[in-house]
């Protein structure tokens, strides 16, 4: 059915009414007959009536425009520059001040939607009319469209085949303010259709989500937020992302995909990452300065990153999308991968000559990654990486999204291109007494640079890998934002063991030593650490609540070169994400759903259990916590040895169990405990979680 143009429809709303109100005078003239009425004052009174009518006429069409206006959600042209500054956790919004506005002293406010309607993340692509466009319509080349967004009730224009619920019975404590970040490397981006001269690829906007479950509305208590798209000369398929930012942590992205071109298209928005469909749980995200990396799958073999700087960098633009050809990043990830298994040996201490040639094989190829990203327009963001405080970084991958990199490995000092054996060695290696520790503790700058050692570039040191001068976090897509990991009284904790090729008896040991720190850490709590060797006592215990799972098992394929690893248990049985994916459905079934109130936090100490590569088809990131609402995955990037491997996990636990540390800082205790041994194998391990995640007992949470 064609959809009528705005005008059409008021103009056939006001010939229907002309047409009643005639009809409704010529019944007076003939009553005025029948009556005798003087002719004379006949039409005196028909020009009453036309006077009238036209004044209705008048009446009619300004109620229309009003609520025309009123479904709009506005009283100004799409994306005008706001009136002021709007409060973002402390911080001003800045707004370019040469931008029109129109002052208004008229103000909409949406009234409060009833208790237990939900509210839903829209974003309904739209033309210059403002007319919704349809799922099959294709984009012309060159042409501008309209996004208009609102979080509410689930607007009936929206594409979105499977809308994410925001409920409101749980909301946040106060009202909160959101950023809106709308970004692309195929689309330019403007805060209106006159700002698309700029040809940006990210604009920003604030959002205010009431308290009161309300729609969420700008400043001027709009309902709607608008930017404009620019679409791409070139045709076939396009992609724009809507990111929803709160204290600079991504809690939820929109993808938009379109075709270009003629004929009939294809237009889509689907919600593939959300850190907290719950919204009442955001004030559990620490108010941090946060860096923020979004992956994304990009056309072909492409993959994207969305950069956003954090809040407190002086930076133009709010964001960078950066498109790598998977060709050129690929392998060199597998190369890194490659060294990275070199370093980590079974040797606990290293000399410093053996770091320093762990030094020379890492280094050139996280420095390599590094400028893949640089060179894609990051230099923006990453100047915030090399300032102190450092913020946090943030890296999101949607579900389903195969690429990732070892983020651990990157290297941010800048390196010649010469032989890597002629650069230079940081002092605090080359100077090293190796019966000293190399380190103390984890500290985020290496001790010679605060000596006068630039460390801007040539220069050979452990602070160059991100995973020793800043601190990465990587929340999985899940429903609630909560990082705290609730200790329940005789609660069971489940180590899922190997029984091949390993020494037995360490592992009995190194299990009892988790028992003690649990006993030491909440000794009024019971809990109860049960190692299981069979496929089937492990499926049975993963039916109940749990804190802790702790895979200490073997990566394992079924032939060489497979997508797929599976976590190798007893003698001979494995456990692959098809199988949990089985267990979690079946468990739907019965009272013994996996993980329903206690949400654990998973640790694998096995042979690439963590590989998220372009190769692999599912990870257990995306099922044990996209699934199965566990709280963190924690696992290696490559191989590890048994005895090092019991120790980093040990470190580890000591500190998030017994000094009731965040993850993040246990994972730096670890990490440094070996660099102060001159041993890189800290950067093996990954957490897939919120930097802040804690292990509390339930008291505490109460």
């Amino acid at each position: 059915m064609t959809r009528l143009s705005p005008w059409v429809r008021k103009l056939l709303v006001i010939v229907a009414i002309q047409k009643v109100l005639r009809s409704l005078a010529r019944c007076r003239r003939r009553r005025y007959r029948r009556a005798g009425v003087p002719s004379t004052k006949a039409p005196r009174r028909r020009r009453w009536y036309r006077g009238l009518l036209v004044l209705a006429i008048v009446a009619i069409v300004a109620v229309l425009r009003s609520l025309a206006r009123r479904r709009r959600g506005r009283f100004r042209s799409p994306g005008a520059a706001p009136p002021g500054p709007v409060p973002d956790d402390g911080a001003p919004f800045p707004y370019r001040p040469d931008e029109p506005h129109v002052e208004e002293t008229v103000t909409l406010y949406a009234p409060p939607t009833p208790p237990g309607t939900p509210r839903y993340a829209n974003a309904v692509p739209t033309n210059q009319s403002e007319e919704p466009l349809g799922e099959d319509q294709s984009l012309e080349p060159g042409a501008v469209v309209l996004l208009r967004v609102s979080i509410g009730p689930l607007d009936p224009d929206s594409l979105e085949r499977s809308p994410v619920i925001f409920p409101d019975h749980l909301l946040p404590a106060e009202d909160v303010w959101l950023r809106v970040l709308v970004a692309s490397s195929d689309f330019q981006v403007g805060a209106d259709a006159d700002d698309l001269a700029r040809a940006e690829l990210a604009v920003e906007k604030p959002f205010l989500l009431p308290a009161d479950g309300s729609p969420a509305h700008t400043e001027r208590e709009e309902q709607w937020l608008w930017f404009a798209l620019r679409v791409p000369e070139r045709t076939g398929p396009a992609s724009a992302r809507v990111n929803y930012y709160y204290r600079d942590a991504l809690i939820q992205s929109q993808r938009l995909t379109a075709i270009v071109g003629t004929g009939r298209g294809r237009l889509e928005v689907v919600t593939d990452y959300t850190a907290s469909a719950l919204l009442h749980d955001l004030d559990e995200i620490p108010d941090t300065p946060r860096v923020s990396i979004l992956l994304n799958d990009g056309p072909g073999t492409t993959h994207q990153l969305l950069l956003r700087p954090s809040r407190d960098t002086p930076a133009e633009r709010s964001a960078v999308p950066i498109s790598l050809p998977g060709e050129s990043v690929g392998p060199l990830v597998d190369k890194l991968r490659v060294e990275l298994a070199r370093t980590v040996t079974s040797k606990r201490v290293h000399s410093s000559k053996q770091l320093e040639n762990d030094l020379r094989r890492l280094a050139p190829l996280g420095r390599d990654l590094h400028r893949k990203l640089l060179v894609g327009g990051a230099g923006e963001v990453f100047q915030r990486l090399h300032q102190r405080p450092r913020p946090l970084l943030a890296v999101t991958r949607p579900k389903n999204v195969t690429f990732t990199l070892p983020w651990n490995c990157l290297y941010r000092i800048g390196l010649p291109s010469v032989p890597i054996e002629k650069v230079p060695v940081c002092p605090l290696v080359s100077e090293w007494k190796e019966r000293e520790p190399l380190v103390d503790g984890p500290v985020d700058t290496c001790p010679w640079e605060e000596k006068g050692v630039s460390h801007a570039e040539n220069l050979l040191c452990p602070f160059g890998f991100w995973g020793f001068g800043l601190t990465v976090e990587s929340p999985a897509s899940a429903w609630s934002a909560q990082a705290r990991v609730k200790l329940m009284p005789s609660a069971t904790v489940v180590v899922a063991e190997t029984k091949s090729g390993i020494d037995r008896k360490s592992l009995d040991d190194h299990v009892a030593r988790l028992q003690s720190m649990f006993d030491s850490g909440f000794p009024k709590a019971g809990v109860n650490v049960v190692p299981e060797t069979t496929r089937a006592q492990i499926r049975a215990q993963l039916s109940y609540d749990l804190p802790l799972v702790y895979f200490f098992c073997h990566g394992q394929r079924d032939r060489v070169n497979s997508p797929d690893i599976y976590l190798g248990v007893g003698a001979k049985d494995i456990i692959s994400v098809g199988d949990f994916i089985d267990w979690v459905e079946a468990s739907w079934l019965t009272d013994q759903i996996i993980w329903h109130d206690v949400r654990p936090l998973v640790f694998i100490n096995a042979c690439e259990a963590l590989e998220v590569s372009p190769r692999t088809l599912c990870s257990y990131v995306d099922a044990f916590v996209g699934l199965a609402n566990a709280m963190g995955v924690v696992g290696t990037e490559v191989k590890v040895p048994q005895n090092l491997a019991m120790e980093y996990a040990e470190i580890f636990f000591n500190e998030l169990l017994v000094r009731h540390r965040s993850i993040s800082e246990a994972q730096q205790v670890a990490r440094f405990a070996f660099l102060a041994t001159g041993n890189l194998f800290g950067l093996a391990y990954t957490a897939h979680a919120w930097a802040h995640l804690t292990v509390v007992a339930r008291s505490a949470v109460e």
